[in-house]
């Protein structure tokens, strides 16, 4: 009946704020705003 898990260690210890470098470019990269659609780019 019981759903518990025993952990024999803790392995790494979890903070929310935390960001990876490689994470965090990607994002910053992913994230850049767009160029306007509306800009007239013909002339």
């Amino acid at each position: 009946k019981g759903s518990h898990v025993l952990a024999q260690e803790v392995l790494a210890k979890h903070d929310e704020n935390y960001t990876p470098p490689e994470v965090e470019k990607a994002m910053q990269e992913n994230h850049r705003r767009p160029q306007r659609a509306d800009k007239d780019t013909s002339s």
